[in-house]
Parts: structure tokens; C-alpha cells; sequence
């Protein structure tokens, strides 16, 4: 349960600072090293980084 509210809290930490810096998922992509579809699978909560 605790792990889907920090899911979730990231989802939203990252599209709101992405957006915060006026940036579309691929060009955040681009600038990190990672695919669009991994962005929006981060901002959907589908996906989350790995500790």
C-alpha cells in the first residue's frame, strides 16, 4: 500500500517538473537518456525507477 502512494507521488513529481520547465516527454527523454514511452510510463504510474 505505502509503495503505491510513493508510486504515485513520483508519477506526479515528475510531470509536474516537467511541465514546470516546459518540456514534452521526449524532450525530457532525450536530456536523461531515456525513452518517451518510459517517461509516460513513469507519469502513469506503470513504471518507477529501480533502488
Amino acid at each position: 500500500m505505502e509503495e503505491d502512494i510513493i508510486a504515485e507521488e513520483f508519477a506526479d513529481y515528475v510531470k509536474f517538473m516537467r511541465q514546470s520547465v516546459q518540456m514534452t516527454q521526449r524532450q525530457l527523454g532525450e536530456a536523461i537518456g531515456f525513452e518517451r514511452r518510459t517517461i509516460m510510463n513513469w507519469e502513469n504510474g506503470k513504471r518507477k525507477l529501480r533502488e
